[in-house]
């Protein structure tokens, strides 16, 4: 029998994706760190690239994840309807 997959199970995993097709950042984070040793830049240049590097994937995995929550709430019931004009069904769904 298989589980279903709720959204939050695989949050962490599903950001950890996120942040390796965005892993440039890193890439700027350690020019940046490279530069800090080399050429005596400031120490928090570096933390920088690494901070919207992570606040992007993790806002993005919200927004994917709650975006998931809604698609997956459940259906509410058909209304009645009350047009005296239109074929009425039975509650099998066959016309009366």
């Amino acid at each position: 029998m298989r589980r279903k997959a709720s959204p939050d199970k695989g949050f962490l995993i599903s950001m950890l994706i996120n942040m390796a097709f965005r892993f440039e950042w890193v890439i700027a984070a350690a020019a940046l760190a490279a530069a800090h040793f080399f050429l005596d830049w400031p120490w928090w240049l570096p933390l920088v690239p690494l901070a919207i590097w992570f606040l992007q994937a993790f806002i993005v995995t919200a927004m994917l994840s709650f975006a998931l929550r809604l698609g997956n709430s459940p259906q509410k019931s058909v209304p009645q309807n009350k047009n005296p004009y239109s074929k009425s069904m039975d509650s099998d769904g066959n016309l009366k």
